[in-house]
C-alpha cells in the first residue's frame, strides 16, 4: 500500500522544501499539504462520509495563523478519522515551553526545522525510514 503524508503548514517554502526530500525517498509517497487549519477541520469533520486522504503520518508546524499547532493535534486525536494517525511536529520553535507541552499532550515526535539543507534532508531521511521502514506500527497500519 502506498505511504501517506499529510503536511499541516502555512509555508510554501516549507511545503517545497519537506515535499520535495520526502519525495526524492519515495516515487510512490503521497505528501498532500494543508497550509489552513480550517480547511482541515471542514475536510475531516462529516463522520459519515470517509475522507479522500487519509494519511499514515501527520506532520504538523506549531506556528500557524488564527490557529495553535496544539490545538489542530487535539482536534486530530479527536477525529474519527484521524485519531490513529502519528503526528510529529516540524517547527521553527526551539522553545522548551513548547517541547513540554507537546510532550504532554502525547506528541509522536518534536522536530525543529534546521536552517540549511544537508540538515533538513538529514531529518526527512530519518522521519521516513523510521516510521515507514522501521516502526512496524506504522508499517501495518499502512497495509491495513
Amino acid at each position: 500500500m502506498t505511504n501517506k503524508i499529510l503536511m499541516i503548514d502555512d509555508d510554501i517554502d516549507d511545503q517545497y522544501l519537506f515535499g520535495g526530500l520526502l519525495s526524492n525517498l519515495d516515487d510512490e509517497l503521497v505528501v498532500e499539504y494543508r497550509d489552513n487549519p480550517q480547511v482541515l477541520f471542514d475536510e475531516y469533520a462529516n463522520v459519515d462520509k470517509e475522507p479522500k486522504f487519509i494519511p499514515n503520518l501527520i506532520l504538523l508546524d506549531l506556528n500557524l495563523p488564527k490557529f495553535k499547532g496544539t490545538d489542530i493535534f487535539l482536534f486530530i486525536k479527536e477525529n474519527q478519522w484521524l485519531k490513529e494517525v502519528p503526528v510529529l511536529v516540524l517547527t521553527t520553535s526551539s522553545s522548551p515551553l513548547d517541547i513540554q507541552d507537546c510532550k504532554n499532550l502525547g506528541l509522536d515526535g518534536y522536530f525543529v526545522k534546521p536552517m540549511d539543507f544537508e540538515d533538513s534532508q538529514k531529518i526527512i531521511e530519518n522521519i521516513y525510514r523510521y516510521w515507514f521502514v522501521y516502526n512496524e506500527l506504522t508499517i501495518q497500519n499502512g497495509k491495513s
